[in-house]
């Protein structure tokens, strides 16, 4: 007679209980265990989201699987043990979690690129992120790109800026010429499977502080 007892299945590995991802791609491992059937011969089957049910590799004979190209937001992963007889798990092992890919939002708005700027300058933009901010700060280097030291310790902001001002420059402290503004911006990772992620604006402005002089003839 054919045992029609079902097998079981649970997840060893991978990220469960919403917790978030910090990537496009996820990894699970996962083992069944069954009353006639050797662990190493079950077989599995999986489904993302409302996507149909698939045969992991070599025709479900790997305990594991790499789901890739995953959207942001929140996704649920459903694995089912599959015996020698067929009988495959009812219930199966479950795990939600929630891919959050995605930098933070930078950008500068003022001053423009290539503007010629003095006095105390109020440096505007964003720099936010829709779910885990960490900060923001502000680095000035003298040129016209990213190079060497700054001109002063970095300007750090934990509070999240939206079209506003970001910093007040006070540009009589260098001397005239072409500068270069960057900011940048972290997210906080939280849990096991997120990384932080980093954004960066770059703008080359010029300083002129000096008064014009008029001659007389």
């Amino acid at each position: 007679n054919q045992e029609m007892t079902r097998p079981t299945t649970r997840i060893i590995s991978g990220p469960t209980k919403d917790e978030i991802v910090g990537d496009t791609s996820v990894f699970f491992r996962f083992e069944g265990g069954d009353a006639s059937t050797l662990t190493r011969e079950l077989r599995y089957q999986y489904q993302l989201d409302d996507r149909p049910q698939m045969l992991t590799e070599n025709n479900g004979a790997e305990d594991r699987v790499l789901l890739q190209n995953l959207a942001e937001g929140k996704h649920r992963f459903v694995v089912h043990a599959i015996d020698r007889e067929g009988n495959v798990d009812a219930v199966g092992a479950q795990a939600e979690f929630v891919v959050d890919s995605l930098p933070p939002t930078v950008s500068i708005t003022q001053p423009k690129r290539g503007a010629v700027i003095g006095g105390v300058y109020p440096i505007e933009g964003t720099a936010t992120d829709g779910t885990d901010f960490l900060d923001y700060q502000i680095q000035i280097f003298s040129g016209a790109r990213v190079s060497g030291n700054p001109l002063f310790a970095p300007f750090i902001s934990t509070q999240p800026v939206q079209g506003n001002r970001l910093y007040a420059w006070d540009t009589r402290a260098a001397a005239d010429g072409l500068y270069t503004i960057q900011l940048l911006a972290r997210d906080t990772p939280n849990g096991n499977f997120d990384r932080s992620h980093r954004a960066e604006e770059i703008v080359t402005i010029e300083v002129d502080n000096t008064s014009p002089r008029a001659q007389i003839k």
